[in-house]
């Protein structure tokens, strides 16, 4: 009799380095079931237990969770809603595996995006958590980035998938609860992660297709619970306000001052972000999110502008280093200065 793939991925029977799986779900069973289907097609007997934490959803997503005959899953029936992070603490710490694979209910397996993160995890003992590439991260080119043991380093955690190991989540609590049905306590974690030493990063090699808040869409007040999350943050991390534009000539990363990269790298150690305008192409990036452009005075002056004009996360800092085009760095001074930006002078000297 022919069998298809399914069928021959519910008949493995599991690995000795399968890992846990833990998806929270409020709803959008649609995507749920996608979701599930996916990661038991391209995982199959990498999966030790899959548990699915259903959020207090409507009966719709119960109901359908309850129809699933896969092996070594569980579907736990949360009686309040307790929100994304509150609902990942006790999921994580009803799993056994040293690593759990922690997922949105709205992404999809099109391949094996594991392999690199356990990878990953093996060669580097210090690396807390690690999260694959894919259209969530299409803004940033991770070729730009200098890579440690296969993967990119950042100082940002995606909570819509990660691999995390037990131990880093269980030393800084998981999630913080106060941050209540979601936003913001992703970057919390980030920050508490980072401060106790753990290292962070995105897996290249590792490709995750995400819905992109498929499964918030029906949270009516998200806008409300945006605003209220993204003021106890940086109420919490002020230093994570900072965001500096650097400006410089030709540069490459090498190039600039051992000091200068130092002070890049606290700003993004801390939650801040630094966007770099060059004369000439930079081989390397930092790390995420740092992100870099070409120079050019006009659009230059357009983006400091509109961030003000529009209310988004304003520059902070303008750090201009010698070497910088003349017109330009005088411009974007005078600029800096009106609106109030604090503006630096950089000796190119190391």
């Amino acid at each position: 009799m022919q069998t298809t793939p399914l069928l021959d991925t519910l008949r493995q029977v599991q690995r000795e380095d399968a890992i846990d799986v833990v998806i929270p779900v409020y709803n959008a069973p649609e995507l749920t079931r996608r979701t599930i289907d996916s990661l038991y097609t391209r995982l199959g007997d990498r999966i030790a237990e899959l548990v699915v934490w259903d959020d207090a959803s409507q009966a719709t997503t119960g109901e359908m969770l309850d129809s699933l005959r896969y092996p070594r899953l569980r579907v736990v029936h949360a009686e309040q809603n307790t929100g994304f992070g509150e609902a990942v603490n006790r999921a994580v710490a009803s799993t056994r595996t040293p690593l759990v694979l922690v997922l949105n209910s709205d992404v999809e397996a099109r391949g094996d995006f594991l392999s690199p993160l356990l990878d990953a995890m093996r060669r580097d003992p210090r690396l807390g958590s690690v999260s694959p590439a894919g259209n969530s991260l299409a803004g940033y080119d991770l070729g730009r980035y200098p890579r440690v043991h296969g993967y990119v380093p950042a100082y940002a955690l995606w909570a819509y998938a990660f691999l995390v190991r037990r131990s880093a989540f269980d030393e800084v609590r998981g999630f913080d609860r106060s941050f209540g049905r979601g936003f913001y306590e992703d970057s919390d974690l980030s920050r508490r992660l980072l401060e106790k030493g753990w290292r962070l990063g995105i897996h290249p090699d590792a490709q995750l297709f995400h819905e992109l808040h498929g499964s918030f869409k029906e949270v009516a007040e998200y806008r409300e619970i945006l605003a209220r999350n993204r003021a106890r943050y940086f109420e919490r991390w002020p230093e994570a306000t900072r965001q500096v534009l650097l400006v410089t000539g030709d540069q490459s990363l090498g190039e600039l001052p051992a000091a200068l990269r130092g002070e890049v790298e606290d700003v993004l150690r801390k939650g801040g972000a630094v966007q770099w305008l060059h004369a000439g192409a930079p081989r390397e990036l930092l790390a995420i999110p740092m992100r870099s452009a070409r120079l050019r005075l006009l659009p230059a002056a357009r983006r400091i502008l509109s961030r003000r004009r529009k209310r988004r996360r304003q520059f902070t800092d303008l750090w201009i280093v010698d070497g910088s085009p003349p017109l330009a760095a005088r411009a974007l001074a005078r600029l800096g200065r009106y609106l109030a930006i604090d503006v630096r002078r950089i000796s190119a000297a190391s």
